[in-house]
């Protein structure tokens, strides 16, 4: 099953590519680095003109407009185990690569520039995933990665890989549930999983860095995306009612009274603050060019 959410603006479209052979050149062309650049206005610094720029050979830059699709890859045919994103499963990738070739060529060709991409975390009940060990991730899921990113670069296709969720048994200790942050609360309030986060996007820029030409190949990735839908929700705890007589300390170390609602909402922001700063950083180690959000 193969979809291709083409992504204009605020505009989705659903598009299918067709298959046919072709390949990478044998010596790819490296992407221009992308830098966000900040506009100035009577000396003050403006975010809202924030935009991004390519980096050129002559140490001068240009304006980089994004044109991008959402490409997905979606199987469910392992039993017991929902739909899930399979485009880099190693069961999936070698048997797709003609047709993703010939995707990209055809984007290419219709002039997009950005590819956004799901990193599967993986599943209890399957191992194709991103996910290997407490230390590790999955090394021929990377391989097909550093490969995608490879055969769109040769294209002019800058890729956004999207880091959903986290792999089941990274971290040590691994992402845990205790009783003040449930799930999906503990994703970014529990030190345990803001942890295993922030090893999850350092494991994987490395595991790319040496895949990708000793890392010269890192500017391919437009940016990495550290989740793809980040949320909190007040329906359990910390928030919920029964919960509202707790004084909480969550990962960045504050405490926080439920009792106040300035508080409860602080909580909310700082740690959702916390949770971001702790992974980029974390990528950024890495790779200190690479953009990360």
């Amino acid at each position: 099953m193969h979809w291709i959410g083409c992504a204009v603006s605020v505009v989705a479209l659903v598009c299918v590519g067709q298959a046919r052979e072709g390949g990478a050149p044998d010596a790819p062309p490296r992407l221009p680095q992308l830098r966000v650049v900040h506009g100035h206005a009577n000396g003050g610094l403006k975010e809202a003109n924030a935009h991004l720029t390519q980096d050129l050979s002559n140490g001068s830059s240009i304006v980089f407009t994004p044109r991008g699709v959402n490409y997905i890859r979606l199987s469910a045919v392992i039993p017991q185990s929902a739909g899930y994103h399979s485009t880099f499963s190693p069961l999936y990738y070698s048997g797709n690569r003609s047709h993703t070739i010939a995707t990209l060529d055809k984007l290419s060709a219709s002039g997009f520039n950005v590819a956004r991409v799901f990193i599967d975390h993986g599943d209890w009940s399957r191992t194709d995933g991103v996910g290997a060990t407490a230390t590790a991730l999955n090394s021929a899921y990377l391989d097909n990665v550093a490969d995608f990113i490879t055969l769109a670069s040769a294209r002019g296709i800058y890729t956004n890989p999207t880091l959903e969720s986290l792999p089941n048994l990274l971290g040590t200790p691994p992402c845990q549930s205790p009783p003040d942050y449930p799930y999906p609360n503990n994703q970014i309030m529990a030190a345990s999983c803001v942890n295993a986060k922030a090893k999850y996007a350092s494991l994987f820029v490395s595991g790319l860095q040496t895949r990708l030409e000793g890392g010269a190949g890192l500017s391919g990735i437009g940016w990495i995306s550290i989740e793809n839908e980040a949320a909190l929700t007040t329906a359990i705890a910390p928030f919920a009612q029964s919960n509202a007589s707790l004084t909480i300390t969550p990962a960045n170390g504050k405490s926080y009274a439920m009792t106040n609602k300035s508080e409860r909402q602080m909580a909310a922001d700082e740690s959702s603050i916390y949770w971001a700063d702790t992974v980029t950083a974390a990528a950024k180690a890495v790779a200190s060019q690479m953009l990360v959000g």
